[in-house]
């Protein structure tokens, strides 16, 4: 049964075609991990966000820009289909070291070391929200 929502058109409005991609990954797995690269600098307190985001979410659905997913995450959160939470952990073993180990992370990380700086990982979540949830039952998912 459909229960369209009325702010689903303005929802559509708002993805690009990567977006709309991605939002099928979440049919079948509810949560994906994500890491945070941060830096850190001898005797100074806190640290730097150096990349924010990043998932392997590019590497399971072919989306036209890779370099931006952590840009379509952050719009599918401010829709309000999708929720951030760093500090929130999988407790799976070997969850998080494919991400905090990708090749694709090495200039990052190499930038990082040239300035004097330390390489820190932020870890969390991204989930559906219960609207979120239901927007992909209704819109996305073909079964529906």
């Amino acid at each position: 049964m459909h229960k369209a929502h009325p702010g689903y058109v303005e929802i559509i409005r708002n993805l690009c075609s990567d977006e709309a991609l991605l939002l099928k990954a979440f049919i079948s797995t509810p949560l994906y991990p994500f890491i945070d690269i941060q830096s850190t600098a001898e005797n100074i307190l806190g640290f730097r966000r150096e990349l924010s985001n990043y998932s392997h979410l590019h590497k399971e659905y072919k989306v036209n820009r890779a370099d931006l997913v952590p840009s379509y995450l952050d719009n599918l959160r401010r829709l309000g289909i999708l929720e951030i939470s760093l500090g929130i952990a999988i407790t799976a073993d070997n969850t998080f070291e494919p991400l905090e180990n990708d090749n694709e992370l090495q200039v990052i990380k190499e930038l990082i070391k040239s300035q004097d700086r330390e390489v820190s990982f932020g870890r969390g979540i991204v989930r559906l929200t219960s609207f979120g949830a239901q927007f992909i039952e209704n819109v996305v998912d073909e079964k529906s």
